[in-house]
């Protein structure tokens, strides 16, 4: 007797829309992509802290694509749990546009990061992102050169 192990059509929900998220909406810079892979009411955990909401999700993708305007993601690793998905990453970019008050440096700089996805009716619900700030602001004050 053999066993057969089907795989769901949802099963690999996580990874594309984690795929789409890096290819499309952030190095096609295409942040009107944000609708159809995060809920209206996605929470987001960084380090600053939670917001909550589309817009809020949307002003930062604006607000990162506006200061880097070459930024780049690339995903090294993705993990599909069913509804949680996790994903190791790397980046870079040059400081073309004000951040956070810093005007343009032109600095280039690298970076690192990993997030953590929770998917529900085929979107990201919540998540958590993790990103080595200190050598991006190192980089971009001048005191690290890459």
């Amino acid at each position: 007797m053999s066993i057969s192990i089907t795989s769901s059509p949802d099963e690999n929900t996580g990874k594309l829309l984690i795929e789409k998220m890096f290819n499309c909406m952030w190095n096609q810079q295409r942040p009107e992509l944000a609708d159809d892979i995060f809920s209206a009411d996605v929470i987001i955990h960084t380090a600053d802290g939670t917001s909550q909401g589309l817009k809020a999700l949307e002003g930062f993708i604006i607000e990162m694509q506006t200061a880097f305007s070459n930024l780049q993601h690339h995903c090294h690793e993705i993990i599909n749990n069913n509804n949680r998905v996790s994903a190791r990453f790397s980046g870079q970019g040059t400081h073309t546009g004000t951040f956070q008050g810093m005007p343009a440096t032109g600095r280039s700089f690298k970076f690192t990061g990993m997030g953590f996805y929770h998917i529900k009716d085929g979107k990201i619900i919540e998540f958590w992102l993790e990103n080595d700030m200190s050598d991006f602001m190192a980089a971009l004050e001048g005191s690290q050169s890459f």
